[in-house]
């Protein structure tokens, strides 16, 4: 995982890309209320494809983002086999948040520190805590979305 909370990874299949076309084609056509599989996407001529969680967020206002985690594809077809490249990633919105916060984590410490440690430092550690437990929750989501690729597709890391 990068700065911009991404993870890059590599299948190799010996299933037609028609087939895995195919497949993801088919998650746009179940309801949403059918989360055996909780992903939803599409795919490009170009045999690109993005996909996300089908169930996100919903009771989010308005200018956040429902989804946290997405997933963006390239299928390429090889002789004998077919690779599939995806970059799983954390949703711009919530990472620019995520940065205006450390901003303000590190003027917070920087004033904690000018100040030698006589002003209140609550807010400091609060802001901490937020920014450690969107680590993690971020870890767990990449997680979550690649298993849930991984075991639709039927595919293993190479």
């Amino acid at each position: 995982m990068n700065f911009l909370f991404q993870r890059n990874h590599q299948y190799e299949t010996h299933t037609s890309i028609e087939d895995i076309r195919s497949r993801i084609k088919e998650l746009r056509k179940t309801s949403w209320h059918d989360i055996a599989v909780n992903l939803t996407g599409k795919v490009e001529e170009d045999d690109s494809f993005q996909l996300s969680r089908k169930l996100g967020f919903t009771g989010f206002t308005k200018g956040l983002p429902k989804n946290f985690v997405l997933i963006d594809g390239q299928l390429t077809e090889d002789n004998t086999a077919t690779t599939i490249n995806i970059t799983v990633r954390c949703n711009y919105l919530l990472l620019f948040y995520f940065y205006a916060a450390s901003a303000f984590l590190a003027y917070d410490l920087y004033c904690l520190l000018e100040s030698n440690f006589t002003i209140d430092y609550v807010r400091p550690v609060v802001l901490s805590l937020i920014l450690l437990y969107f680590i993690f929750f971020t870890r767990s989501q990449l997680n979550r979305i690649t298993n849930s690729f991984e075991s639709y597709l039927r595919v293993g890391k190479r």
